[in-house]
């Protein structure tokens, strides 16, 4: 009795285009073709450069939340708590990004 195989498709996570698999041993494909890995490749320099930025900002709101520094003198109680919490978000959407482009 002979056996289907069927091929298995995912999505380029540049494009979106389908992305067929090839049966066998080896590394699955991410990307629909080369131009598409190039630009992912950029846009994953952009990314961990952006999650560097974002974390630092984190941080640095993150300790003025817990001095206390900055929110009385613009009177905006709990503004650094939020910008800090903002930021933390942010890391987290980048680095969701950042999983999607390379493939896991």
């Amino acid at each position: 009795m002979a056996m289907i195989v069927v091929p298995v498709t995912t999505t380029c996570p540049k494009c979106g285009k389908s992305v067929v698999q090839k049966p066998g041993d080896g590394r699955p494909e991410v990307y629909c073709g080369i131009p598409c890995r190039r630009l992912a490749e950029y846009e994953i320099k952009r990314v961990q450069r952006a999650i560097v930025n974002a974390e630092d900002e984190q941080k640095e709101w993150r300790q003025r939340a817990d001095l206390g520094m900055h929110d009385d003198l613009v009177g905006q109680p709990g503004l650094s708590a939020r910008k800090a919490d903002w930021y933390a978000g942010e890391v987290a959407r980048l680095e969701a990004r950042l999983r999607e482009l390379v493939g896991g």
